[in-house]
């Protein structure tokens, strides 16, 4: 399967209504591509849906913009749902670190 049709079929996946949860991603600065699960999505901010079936588990969220270093993390669903009643956190927000910057 073509990687584009793949990442259409996920974005699709990521957005049926009823059975998800929105979770807004968002970068400084915006515009940074996303990738979910390592499939581009779309460009921040954007709002995803997490779905709700996974009683345990998450997402792999890669954010990349050009002169930036790129920057990955998990989305994650709790399993105790401690971060309320749909377990996903309500929004992620990343800053972006130039490339070369020192850390």
């Amino acid at each position: 399967m073509r990687r584009s049709l793949r990442g259409a079929l996920l974005a699709a996946a990521l957005t049926v209504v009823g059975c998800t949860s929105p979770v807004l991603v968002d970068s400084t600065p915006q515009g940074a591509l996303l990738l979910v699960d390592g499939e581009p999505v779309g460009r921040t901010p954007i709002t995803i849906h997490a779905v709700r079936s996974r009683f345990v588990g998450g997402y792999d969220l890669r954010l990349e913009l050009p002169g930036h270093e790129p920057h990955e993390l998990r989305l994650e669903r709790r399993q105790a749902l401690i971060m309320g009643s749909r377990g996903w956190p309500p929004d992620v927000h990343v800053r972006l670190v130039p490339a070369g910057a020192p850390r």
